[in-house]
């Protein structure tokens, strides 16, 4: 599922978590059924994104994302899924993964020269 507004693309953000960086029932919590994707998506862009889309399976919840200011979508995709989960922020940031980047023109590939992977502090 897909959302966007006509705000202009920035950065590109993947945001998520995993079976190797979060916890099952952490992962049970933030999982987005089909059926409440498009409210999901819709909140989102609502909220400093300008086009996103949710993969969301037994083993992973990942936020792909374009926004004009990385660390804000990050901040906003980060508060969404701790909504979600019925949690403090503050008590699953560490289980999240994210990735940023500018899409290289070229290609639908990230630009590995300026690509930054890290785990959430």
């Amino acid at each position: 599922m897909t959302a966007s507004a006509p705000a202009a693309p920035g950065g590109l953000v993947i945001l998520g978590a995993n079976h190797r960086s979060s916890s099952v029932d952490l992962r049970d919590r933030i999982f987005v059924p089909d059926a409440e994707a498009p409210a999901f998506l819709t909140a989102l862009v609502a909220r400093d994104v300008s086009q996103c889309q949710i993969l969301s399976t037994c083993d992973r919840v990942e936020i792909q994302a374009v926004a004009p200011s990385a660390p804000v979508a990050i901040g906003v995709l980060q508060a969404a899924l701790a909504q979600r989960s019925g949690q403090p922020l503050a008590e699953i940031r560490d289980q999240f993964y994210a990735l940023t980047g500018r899409p290289d023109r070229k290609s639908t590939r990230l630009n590995s020269s300026h690509t930054d992977i890290s785990r959430m502090p």
